[in-house]
């Protein structure tokens, strides 16, 4: 009998490649699950990462670190007790003129607009804790900061517009 012989395509295996080749794709897994887990946080808006506060004497700003172009978001103002019976909010031109305010809540009872910003006063009960609504929305990408005062007690903060 005839020795048989093995006929067929010879296969050889390039193992440096198939390292090179599992390496990337272990650094495509650990890429997608760093994304997908700082979205899940927040990191691209809606999420416990994004929201952020800042306060000072009895007054803070609640705000959203990163939000979408475009897409509205609110910044809170809280004042554990209202000084008088009115509350002044200024907002600094810089970031009047970074965002357009869509509404606010309760309704201002004046606004008057100036080279340094925008002031708005609102009615409060003197000793009663006090809630604004400011309801932004931001055409230009990017970071934007400024200042917000509340009863002249100056706050600041930043937010991550993306296109």
């Amino acid at each position: 009998m005839p020795e048989s012989t093995e006929s067929g395509p010879q296969i050889t295996e390039d193992e440096a490649f198939q390292r090179k080749d599992w390496a990337a794709q272990r650094i495509g897994w650990i890429v997608f699950a760093i994304v997908l887990l700082s979205a899940a946080l927040g990191v691209f808006g809606g999420g416990p990462l994004s929201r952020a506060s800042t306060g000072a004497d009895g007054a803070q700003v609640q705000y959203e670190r990163f939000v979408r172009r475009e897409k509205p978001f609110e910044l809170v103002v809280r004042l554990d007790a209202a000084k008088s019976e009115t509350v002044a909010v200024e907002i600094a031109s810089r970031v009047l003129r970074a965002v357009s305010v869509e509404g606010i809540t309760p309704a201002p009872e004046s606004e008057r607009s100036g080279e340094n910003g925008g002031r708005f006063e609102f009615a409060a009960t003197p000793g009663a804790p006090a809630m604004l609504k400011f309801r932004l929305q931001s055409s230009n990408p990017g970071l934007h900061a400024g200042t917000i005062r509340v009863d002249g007690v100056p706050l600041s903060f930043s937010t991550f517009v993306y296109p």
